[in-house]
């Protein structure tokens, strides 16, 4: 699974920072920060947006077998339950 570790600055102090250099007379330097915090909140967006990808897969899969487990009766259902429980109770362990 994708995930991220770093952390991005707030918006205000990023704010301040880019009016401090552009008023210094340093657009280049103000445009060039703003250029990387753009590229690295549209990194951050693409993992996100990965991440949630890989949940709906994941859901839709427990969703499949949650419906197909209810269609079960009788002696085919006490073996799945017995199956799933002891299969739920390795991982955890």
């Amino acid at each position: 699974m994708i995930s991220s570790s770093y952390h991005l600055p707030s918006v205000i102090s990023l704010t301040s920072l880019i009016h401090v250099n552009v008023c210094r007379g340093n657009m280049k330097k103000g445009y060039t920060e703003l250029y990387n915090m753009n590229r690295d909140l549209i990194n951050g967006y693409k993992i996100r947006c990965g991440n949630h990808q890989e949940l709906l897969a994941a859901l839709k899969q427990v969703n499949l077998i949650v419906q197909r487990a209810g269609r079960l009766r009788g002696t085919v259902y006490n073996r799945f339950s017995s199956l799933s429980l002891k299969l739920m109770y390795q991982k955890n362990s």
